[in-house]
């Protein structure tokens, strides 16, 4: 029977834990999980959990006969259980008294493969009719569920790609499948909230489920931020870039207008030096510039105006030294190395928005240009991000 070890014995995660309350507060059942089967030792793991409580909640993990979702895996379909204790594909189950299973309805989860992991499940400790639309709203979650899972194994691949002497080769395959395994979970979200939105007119929603497709809109939106930032990541990597005449003016000017919202909304204020031109890949340093002044703008200072310059001084061997400089949070210097690396970040999406792409970026495509990212910062002062380009000569 197939199972995922990368599932297995592993730490909470937001995609899932938001999944699973989305979940109970849909089908207005108290408990919901995500249960991932381990037919090799005799359990199931529970990736996810909300309203669950108890030994088996803080183990994680029941023995198997204690799962109904070992029957959703082994038929590979959907199980709906009115009353348990009275259901004979289903009394004889520990979980009926252990852990007041009644009424139960789950979904099959899926691995990249297509084949059956696990299940998202709603449980209610009493017998309960469950409706259609409540088994329409679980066949969409798991569906939201299986691209968890996708995702989660295409951003694995990524990192471990790399440092591999064919990343190259391998990562043209890994782009596609990011298009695939990534967009899609996104979009089986978005299709699945503009359906609630038409069946429950905003009125009519209770608080706590409106809160939750507020929480769910918010998800899809970073979930789409994410995978562009990636796309572009795995392109630039790639890219072998041929070197050109770049007018940085101009190139300065034009990332400027593109961020003019944000650049307004934070009451930055931006000064632009004189920038000579360089050798470079114009578009790999337009999302360069673009990336440096969008993490100069959010990790902006509370209590002060924020300030942000651009500059382009003489550097050795005849390059010229692109800055750009700010008066924000700053960075600790035992920070350094982790901030320029793929999905690092210093801070709570729910405090400064990101995907901990950016510097990653930055640093590729300093190293495409032959320098590196360097970084000067002090905490409480700001920081100044610098890559030596080659002038023109």
């Amino acid at each position: 029977m197939t199972q995922d070890p990368t599932l297995l014995d592993t730490p909470a995660e937001a995609p899932f834990d938001n999944l699973t309350r989305l979940a109970s507060a849909l089908v207005g059942a108290p408990v919901s999980l995500i249960s991932i089967l381990d037919f090799e030792n005799d359990r199931q793991f529970f990736k996810s959990m909300t309203g669950l409580e108890g030994p088996f909640a803080e183990a994680r993990q029941t023995p198997l006969s204690h799962s109904f979702c070992q029957y959703v895996v082994g038929q590979n379909a959907p199980l709906v259980v009115t009353d348990a204790p009275n259901d004979p594909r289903v009394n004889d189950n520990l979980a009926i008294e252990d852990l007041d299973v009644v009424g139960y309805l789950g979904v099959p989860i899926h691995d990249p493969q297509d084949q059956p992991v696990g299940a998202l499940c709603v449980i209610e400790p009493a017998p309960r009719a469950w409706s259609e639309q409540d088994l329409h709203y679980m066949k969409m979650l798991g569906a939201c569920v299986t691209d968890a899972i996708r995702a989660r194994n295409a951003l694995r691949l990524a990192s471990s790609l790399r440092d591999s002497e064919a990343m190259r080769n391998e990562l043209r395959e890994f782009t596609y499948a990011i298009s695939h395994d990534l967009k899609s979970p996104a979009n089986t979200m978005a299709l699945l909230l503009s359906e609630i939105k038409h069946a429950l007119p905003a009125d009519q929603l209770p608080e706590d489920v409106a809160d939750f497709l507020n929480m769910a809109d918010e998800t899809v939106e970073r979930m789409r931020d994410l995978i562009e930032d990636i796309l572009q990541f795995t392109r630039t990597i790639e890219a072998e870039p041929e070197l050109q005449q770049v007018d940085l003016a101009s190139l300065a000017d034009e990332v400027c207008a593109a961020l003019g919202t944000p650049l307004r909304e934070s009451g930055a204020q931006l000064q632009v030096h004189p920038l000579p031109p360089v050798m470079g890949s114009e578009t790999q340093l337009r999302i360069l510039l673009q990336n440096l002044l969008d993490n100069a703008i959010k990790f902006r200072a509370e209590g002060r105006p924020a300030t942000i310059s651009i500059t382009a001084e003489p550097g050795a061997d005849g390059r010229r030294r692109l800055s750009v400089t700010d008066n924000g949070i700053g960075i600790a210097e035992e920070d350094f190395e982790r901030v320029q690396k793929l999905f690092q970040r210093l801070h709570l999406r729910t405090e400064i928005p990101g995907s901990g792409i950016g510097l990653a970026l930055c640093r590729r495509i300093a190293e495409n240009h032959g320098a590196e990212l360097i970084l000067s910062s002090e905490i409480g002062r700001g920081t100044t991000a610098s890559v030596d380009l080659y002038g023109v000569i």
